[in-house]
């Protein structure tokens, strides 16, 4: 998540939430996250452009935030 953050810092918001938290509990319902860690991109009107569960490879990930973001215009 640090490298994510360093990485798309001027592209993205990453927000990190506890699932065990009100706030993570409200995500994960609305987004049907059932498994840690998972990770959510959504736009500004909370539309959710990709989801990804388990733990990711850096750098594949980071690819497909970008192409995502590039693809939708975000």
């Amino acid at each position: 998540m640090d490298q994510l953050e360093k990485e798309l810092k001027n592209e993205i918001n990453v927000i990190r939430l506890d699932v065990m938290t009100e706030a993570g509990r409200d995500f994960r319902e609305e987004f049907s996250v059932r498994v840690t860690p998972g990770f959510v991109l959504v736009n500004d009107e909370n539309k959710e452009l990709w989801q990804f569960i388990g733990i990711p490879n850096s750098k594949t990930f980071i690819e497909k935030i970008k192409k995502t973001i590039k693809d939708t215009n975000v």
